[in-house]
């Protein structure tokens, strides 16, 4: 099977936090506004009766899709994965306890990733959850070599907890879920601005479909938990 013809996969970005639903809004309310983006032209009235006008031709879900095409492009460590999957965690079982704007209570949204980057995207989840296993028992190993005898136990247990809150290693393993990459990626284009950010989805857009997608007239705004 050509590369091209590798079916599309559908992800969701789990819930998310209020910046992070905030900026995904911004990047809505741009799609439905008929506006060109800077330097393409304005459509013409004998466009405009034939139903065409100059909203972007991308979706919501093409643009999460480019912000986390350029994520893999400029590639991310495996031990980040894994720390904002077990940061990301915490947060969710705090949610349900506390108010704070920073924890993850917004909608979940769902968006499609080309196949061929939906292989890399599943690649780096596995490779995360790998790499924290590696790393975690290193620091295992070595806890045990430095105090090997049953009367250092609690000596063996205090280094190795220290050690790995030295190392930045989680001290728990938890399935990178598949929305962990994608919050990654809106966290890093928060700033961008944003009709740079729907220029990328354009892009995305032309690559990955046949036919030009556009922003749903129906979105609705996302909502708190």
């Amino acid at each position: 099977m050509d590369a091209d013809d590798v079916p599309a996969v559908q992800y969701s970005t789990g819930r998310m936090t209020r910046t992070q639903a905030e900026t995904v809004e911004k990047w809505r309310k741009r799609l439905q506004e008929d506006r060109p983006l800077p330097g393409v032209e304005r459509k013409g009235e004998a466009l405009r009766l034939l139903g065409l006008d100059d909203r972007p031709p991308a979706s919501s879900s093409d643009v999460l899709a480019a912000a986390v095409v350029d994520l893999l492009r400029a590639g991310v460590e495996e031990m980040e994965v894994a720390r904002y999957s077990y940061r990301t965690r915490v947060q969710v079982k705090m949610a349900g306890e506390s108010s704070r704007d920073d924890l993850p209570r917004f909608s979940p949204v769902s968006f499609y990733l080309a196949g061929q980057w939906a292989a890399r995207y599943e690649a780096l989840r596995e490779a995360a959850a790998v790499e924290h296993y590696r790393r975690y028992a290193e620091v295992q190993e070595e806890a045990e070599q430095r105090f090997p005898s049953i009367e250092q136990a609690q000596q063996r247990v205090l280094w190795f907890e220290a050690e790995l809150a030295k190392r930045r290693i989680p001290p728990r393993f938890y399935r990178v879920s598949g929305g962990i990459i994608a919050r990654m990626a809106i966290d890093r284009w928060r700033r961008r601005g944003v009709d740079r950010v729907i220029k990328a989805a354009v892009e995305y857009a032309v690559d990955a479909h046949e036919q030009p997608h556009r922003a749903r007239s129906d979105m609705q705004r996302l909502r708190e938990q």
